[in-house]
């Protein structure tokens, strides 16, 4: 038995004489359910024959999901109701005549009855079936002739026949009717009562005929009463033990994500993220149930951003940090398998339409370095599950690490199959070889959200398991369950099937790599079964565009060569590139976080200046004395120096690599030397930029030069014309001299 606060115990035993006793003393409206009676001892849940009895908190009825009219009949002699909507699988066919469908959402809950308290997971073959009920309205119980009846209807075959049954839509034929007077029933001060029956073979004085295993569906309502009662369906799964330990247990691998929408946000936090990590929120709960599985073989989805944002919050509010420690522990277990996982939620479909689809290595490799930084655990990389998925999402993985992949069935194509999928199978996408793929059950999946009470939830999911493994006992199978993205367990329903599938004679728990390793890939025709995806129906939403997101990394790689890898600037725009890819976010959200990048890189280049003014070379060869303005507030800034002008000559190149200090700085000797190819006054344009050329600081700077010296022609051209001139002033002189001479002589 499974105590819990404020409940009734129900003495009973593991053998079969203390079954009839239960049962007897039950049905003849003695003591054995009694609120005053000590709970000093207890039997574990997962003894077949165990009551557990119900909490204080009072469930909701929701469990029953149609009403009894007055006077209405069905085949069973009374309106049956239809139990709480679960949603199988809806694009396999479990039963080459039949096909599985999605089944309508129940009907509302329109009057009282009865909801189940606990009941065995599982009985054995000759055993008793104990049902812990609980009746919402304790008058009925005074009406003449108000009974609780139980419906027992035959063993469901096949999957198709279990989740007709579950939905209501159908059930097998029946077995046997079993009624149980109020004026026979002793209820407590909670209002619960117990009922029982025996198996053939069994010694209990109400007993059906019953005698070889199965998965019985067993309809519960109120009749003989003055008003319209509702009625729920539970499940009775019986093992036969001996068959059991010869048997193929059935791997169930259940995989549990732990993650929220980004905390950090590009212009404050998102408060809602911390707040699920609270003691009793959503996120705590997984981090309790994470401590009650023990060495439950789970398979761990964790969030990195969240994870991270979770060890911050740890160490600066002592609040957070048993809930963290938890997660943390549970990471680093040897039944525990982590998923690699994007640093934040991205889904693969939305990011390849985005042209953004190189970016998953980056976000992976970031995602494992934060899960490792905050659980000294690296996840393995081979096997990734992804929701949603396509082709090119499946073909990106596979080039980066990935060689085994777990997709949601409602993401395949169709298929006829004769049993639940339930073996791994290739996954071809036209996109090179195809690859090891295992698919989860969507059916299974929806049990664990259905309406009603935490123990009937359980129930539905134990026996879907068992119907499961019933299909094919002598094959290895298995199957996989993922939680949703925004996971919000009920803490009981989840602590009642870690028990209880621990302990299960039918299944087996298993991590994804346990489920690869001992189940054989399906086959068909003696070759591995080839499946394909769906195709994707609605186009996503794009947040971003490539050139976008390009136009920002180009803008922090200049930032980081002007500053340099280690300042914190560059890790929060490294940081801010990776939350922009979030499928999550809106489209503003999304341009917000790089906007920052661009403020960053806009605030660091405002502080960059250079001075424009006259210059003047008295010589040929000369160092321009340039000067230049640092006002960014830090020290060191690298920029790059690009000279311009048609009449100067650049002996060292035209582009010069500067470090600023703060302040002003002028020039050193031989830091720009330059040569004039003229006199005179010109134009020469300073252009600051970034070390790799990618950015352009400020305008342009235009500086007069004023050259006041001769070029090597000039030179040349003038003492050739004084040659020239004093040649003819001395040809010209001599020659007149010589006229002069001669009219002298005649």
């Amino acid at each position: 038995m499974r105590p819990r606060a404020g409940s009734f115990r129900v003495a009973s035993t593991v053998c079969l004489v203390g079954l009839v006793s239960v049962a007897a003393v039950s049905l003849a409206g003695g003591s054995a359910v009694d609120a005053a009676t000590p709970a000093a001892t207890t039997v574990p849940r997962s003894t077949p024959t165990t009551t557990t009895p119900r909490a204080t908190t009072t469930v909701p009825s929701t469990a029953s999901t149609t009403t009894q009219p007055a006077g209405a009949t069905t085949t069973t002699g009374r309106t049956t109701t239809t139990p709480p909507a679960t949603t199988p699988s809806t694009h396999v066919v479990h039963n080459p005549t039949t096909t599985t469908t999605t089944p309508a959402p129940p009907a509302p809950l329109a009057a009282p009855g009865v909801e189940l308290v606990s009941q065995p997971p599982w009985i054995p073959t000759q055993g008793a079936e104990i049902l812990a009920l609980h009746l919402d309205q304790p008058g009925v119980a005074d009406q003449p002739g108000a009974s609780v009846q139980l419906t027992i209807h035959h063993s469901v075959t096949s999957r198709t026949d279990f989740d007709r049954a579950a939905t209501g839509a159908a059930f097998p034929s029946t077995r046997s009717h079993l009624t149980f007077p109020f004026s026979a029933i002793h209820l407590n001060a909670n209002h619960d009562f117990v009922v029982a029956f025996g198996l053939s073979g069994s010694a209990v004085p109400r007993s059906v005929g019953i005698a070889s295993p199965g998965v019985y569906p067993v309809e519960v309502g109120l009749v003989g009463t003055t008003a319209a009662h509702s009625t729920f369906v539970t499940w009775m799964v019986v093992v036969d033990p001996e068959q059991a330990r010869s048997s193929q247990r059935l791997r169930v691998s259940w995989i549990w994500q732990l993650d929220a929408r980004p905390y950090e946000r590009p212009h404050g936090v998102n408060a809602s993220t911390l707040a699920a990590m609270r003691p009793g929120a959503r996120l705590d709960r997984i981090a309790t149930l994470l401590a009650r599985a023990g060495s439950f073989p789970l398979t761990l989805g964790i969030g990195p951003e969240t994870l991270s944002t979770w060890s911050n919050a740890s160490r600066a509010n002592p609040t957070f940090t048993p809930g963290f420690q938890r997660v943390r522990k549970a990471a680093t277990r040897a039944s525990t398998q982590l998923l690699p996982e994007p640093y934040v939620p991205i889904q693969g479909p939305t990011i390849e339409a985005e042209g953004l689809g190189a970016q998953l290595a980056a976000e992976y490799v970031a995602g494992s370095g934060a899960i490792n930084d905050a659980t000294d655990q690296i996840p393995d990389p081979r096997t990734v599950f992804v929701d949603p998925v396509d082709a090119a999402t499946v073909g990106q993985l596979t080039q980066m690490f990935a060689s085994r992949f777990v997709v949601r069935d409602s993401a395949l194509a169709p298929v006829v199959e004769p049993l639940t999928p339930a073996q791994p199978f290739q996954l071809a996408t036209g996109n090179g070889p195809p690859v090891p793929t295992a698919a989860s059950d969507s059916g299974l999946e929806m049990l664990f959200g259905s309406p009603g009470p935490a123990a009937l939830r359980e129930q539905r999911v134990v026996a879907a398991l068992a119907e499961i493994a019933y299909e094919a006992p002598s094959q290895t199978r298995g199957v996989v369950i993922s939680t949703p993205d925004d996971w919000a367990p009920d803490v009981q329903t989840v602590t009642l099937l870690l028990h209880d599938l621990a302990h299960d004679p039918l299944v087996e728990p298993a991590t994804l790599d346990m489920l690869f390793a001992e189940v054989p890939p399906v086959e068909s025709n003696g070759a591995p079964l080839q499946r394909r995806l769906a195709p994707i129906s609605a186009h996503p939403a794009k947040p971003l565009q490539a050139a976008e997101y390009n136009d920002a990394v180009k803008e922090l790689a200049a930032y980081q060569a002007m500053v340099g890898r280690g300042d914190p600037s560059i890790t929060a725009g490294q940081r801010a590139l990776l939350l922009s890819l979030s499928t999550a976010n809106t489209r503003s959200d999304a341009l917000a976080y790089l906007d920052t990048i661009t403020a960053n890189l806009d605030a660091l280049t405002s502080g960059i200046t250079t001075t424009a003014k006259t210059l003047t070379l008295t010589a040929r060869r000369a160092d321009l004395p340039l000067s230049f303005q640092n006002n960014t507030g830090r020290a060191n800034i690298h920029v790059l120096v690009h000279l311009d002008s048609q009449k100067l000559i650049f002996p060292k190149g035209a582009d010069f690599q500067l470090t600023l200090p703060l302040g002003h700085t002028t020039a050193k000797r031989n830091e720009f030397p330059v040569e004039a190819r003229a006199s005179g006054t010109f134009a020469m344009t300073i252009t600051l930029e970034s070390p790799d050329g990618s950015v352009v600081i400020g305008s342009p700077t235009r500086v007069t030069i004023r050259s006041a010296v001769f070029s090597g022609i000039g030179i040349a051209l003038t003492l050739g014309a004084l040659l020239f001139l004093a040649f003819w002033w001395g040809n010209h002189f001599w020659r007149t001299r010589r006229a002069r001479r001669r009219a002298r002589a005649a």
